[in-house]
């Protein structure tokens, strides 16, 4: 049940927000000019501008609110950046290693000889720009006899902005999480398809296929005792979770080391990169994080052990509740002669239970973020237009891994 304190607070934000709703209406810089500042003589001069004035300043209002705010609940929000974020990432330069060390010319001892510091030796770069971006569009129609219902009183003008705010941002916050797990979804198909295509410097990094790794790690065949053949071996297995858990450690350390091991290997065009702990970010299928406690960890748990760094996420599934270890993509990615690749025909990797990536190689936002109120007096309703757009990034010179339990 809701306290004095909380309604106090209800009234007072919802006349706050009605006086800001009053100066965008009205243009005015303050209230000096209404016989007093509460709620009623506020709401009651800004809706004698009428409806249609109203439900524009509404729309400004709501602009300042709705976006204002990032998602609290979505999953892969960190995925979000803001505007100047973004700006900083539509054109990235990645250095191309360059082993040309020469000898020294320190004390020639050649007579009447001499040294030319002057020669020029440029550093080689591999530039990358990111474009596009895509407008989505959301209504919400509000019919005027709302609108003057909760103008008469401070408690209903709060609950329904509250419902209003909350039916919006709900909706906003899904579409950027659909939209998150798209871009990681062509970032791991995009992988793997590059991968099994040969831009890799050595194979088995960037995707692990766990259960085939771990049977040649052994050295088992078929019809041996400790043979691994599927998935739903795989998972009740203890000691494949043990080894499972030191494979993906091992992964983490060389990883922070500079190698080309993660990423892309570019034609002649060698960059080397490492991905320490607080650069990187590791999401996991949230029933094989439990398997991970409960096979490998539940005789000598600690509660550091899967911590690895403060950017882990569990998902209860990538994409589909209904296939929850299953990403699908009709993936664009970079090849290794450092064009881009638009498959025609959608890819679905199965079994995928880790995506560990730097923080640099994938990233969202939203822009152009506004709100527009129409008035349809035949009607009498108002609609509002909710438009933004999107842009996304993926950068498949930063490093990444994927496990898949196959």
């Amino acid at each position: 049940m809701a306290s004095v304190n909380d309604n106090i607070t209800l009234i007072q934000g919802a006349g706050l927000v009605m006086q800001d709703l009053y100066k965008e209406v009205t243009g005015a810089k303050d209230l000096s000019a209404l016989p007093s500042g509460d709620y009623v003589s506020v709401a009651n001069a800004t809706f004698k501008y009428g409806t249609d004035a109203v439900a524009q300043g509404l729309a400004r209002v709501l602009t300042r609110t709705v976006f204002s705010a990032r998602p609290y609940n979505a999953k892969l929000s960190f995925l979000q950046v803001d505007t100047t974020t973004w700006g900083g990432m539509i054109r990235k330069v990645h250095p191309i290693d360059d082993p040309a060390f020469i000898d020294s010319k320190t004390m020639p001892l050649a007579q009447n000889g001499s040294v030319d510091p002057y020669t020029i030796h440029k550093h080689p770069t591999f530039q990358m720009f990111v474009t596009g971006e895509y407008r989505v569009s959301r209504v919400l129609t509000k019919y005027i006899d709302q609108l003057s219902a909760c103008f008469m009183d401070a408690a209903e003008f709060g609950s329904w902005l509250g419902m209003v705010i909350t039916e919006v941002t709900n909706e906003i916050n899904v579409a950027d999480e659909g939209v998150s797990r798209m871009t990681l979804a062509n970032f791991v198909i995009g992988n793997y398809l590059s991968d099994t295509a040969g831009a890799s410097v050595a194979a088995g990094h960037r995707i692990i296929h766990a259960i085939t790794a771990y049977n040649a790690y052994y050295g088992y065949s078929s019809g041996d005792a400790g043979y691994i053949a599927n998935k739903a071996q795989a998972m009740k297995s203890r000691e494949f979770w043990k080894w499972l858990y030191v494979d993906v450690k091992h992964e983490l350390e060389f990883m922070a080391e500079r190698t080309q091991f993660f990423h892309v290997a570019l034609t002649d065009k060698p960059i080397s990169k490492h991905t320490t702990a607080e650069n990187r970010k590791i999401l996991v299928n949230s029933e094989a994080l439990e398997r991970f406690n409960v096979e490998a960890l539940a005789d000598t748990y600690h509660d550091n052990y899967l911590r690895a760094g403060d950017g882990v996420e569990s998902l209860a599934f990538w994409q589909n509740p209904k296939a929850p270890m299953s990403m699908e993509a009709t993936a664009t990615y970079l090849k290794a002669d450092g064009t881009l690749q638009e498959e025609t025909q959608a890819t679905t990797l199965e079994n995928i239970v880790m995506v560990v990536f730097d923080k640099d190689a994938m990233a969202i936002t939203k822009r152009k973020a506004k709100v527009e109120a129409i008035h349809n007096p035949a009607g009498q309703y108002d609609n509002l237009w909710y438009n933004w757009e999107y842009a996304t990034m993926n950068d498949f010179c930063e490093n990444a891994f994927v496990v898949c339990l196959d």
